[in-house]
């Protein structure tokens, strides 16, 4: 009793599962953080940066992923290149 890590019979490890948690949580705001730093200086699809922010700040690394498919891949158009 008294431990971080201590187990509950209904919950499991409820101090790991608050460690996961937070760490989870950092994951997803340095990933927005990032997001946002990179999108405020570019011309962007879809969203302005704040929405892409929240986004990324929502679903973390997937969506970081899906902002760097579409806006710095090998994917994305180049910034002088027009659809045909």
């Amino acid at each position: 009793m008294g431990e971080v890590l201590f187990y509950d019979a209904v919950g499991g490890f409820i101090g790991l599962r608050i460690a996961l948690w937070v760490t989870n949580v950092i994951v997803h705001i340095v990933f927005a953080v990032g997001v946002f730093q990179d999108a405020k200086d570019r011309t962007l699809c879809f969203a302005n940066p704040l929405v892409w922010t929240a986004a990324t700040l929502i679903g973390g690394p997937l969506l970081a992923v899906g902002y760097w498919l579409v806006h710095s891949s090998k994917l994305a158009l180049a910034a002088d290149e027009s659809v045909s």
